[in-house]
């Protein structure tokens, strides 16, 4: 038995250097030709990745890119790429997802830099994005430009209807903190606070 054990681990030092390839499980034959370690689980074996907390995931010190962790308290693969760590997740229509954290639970950037969109959302019937916040200091749907030719946020009906409704709550315009159903503060910006351009019929009506 000394001498089988003693032959395995000469063949898995031995192997690297002769052909860089190593199979692990499964039937004996040689490696897949394009892999320097194949895992063989048969039917009912699979890879087993670390485990841990998102916590103790983000302590990792200098984590190398590419490491992938399971944590276990969000029930969810991370990947380190590109200096940060990416939930690894299925995104299919129709989809729903929880979130608990103090955080984006939802992200999308677009570096464009001519007509470049982050988030487009269209529908015939209902409604195309709907945003709903629940707590105190949370922003349910954010929209930011950074250029001075971008636009944080468009609304449209291409055929004349409501392009925006703010069912519930405070609206502000030049403040995060709306007093009123409509609240607009002109005094960090320059210009008119208000400006109706109609040349059918300029008005403002009260009901």
């Amino acid at each position: 038995m000394k001498k089988i054990y003693s032959l395995f681990i000469l063949t898995l030092v031995i192997n690297p250097i002769t052909n860089a390839q190593v199979k692990i499980g499964g039937t004996p034959s040689a490696p897949v030709a394009s892999a320097v370690l194949e895992l063989d689980g048969g039917i009912n074996k699979g890879l087993l990745l670390p485990r841990m907390t998102f916590q103790n995931l983000s302590d990792i010190q200098n984590p190398a890119e590419g490491l992938l962790i399971y944590a276990t308290d969000h029930k969810a693969v991370y990947l380190r790429k590109n200096l940060a760590w990416e939930k690894q997740s299925s995104f299919e229509l129709p989809y729903a997802g929880v979130s608990n954290g103090d955080y984006t639970a939802f992200s999308v950037s677009n570096s464009g830099t001519l007509n470049s969109i982050a988030v487009a959302a269209k529908t015939t019937i209902g409604i195309a994005l709907f945003g709903e916040a629940n707590g105190a200091g949370g922003y349910a749907v954010a929209g930011t430009a950074n250029t001075t030719t971008g636009i944080g946020g468009v609304f449209a009906n291409t055929q004349g209807g409501r392009g925006l409704i703010v069912a519930i709550g405070k609206t502000g315009l030049g403040t995060f903190s709306p007093d009123a159903l409509l609240h607009i503060n002109g005094n960090s910006q320059s210009g008119d606070a208000v400006i109706i351009d109609d040349d059918i019929d300029p008005s403002i009506q009260l009901k």
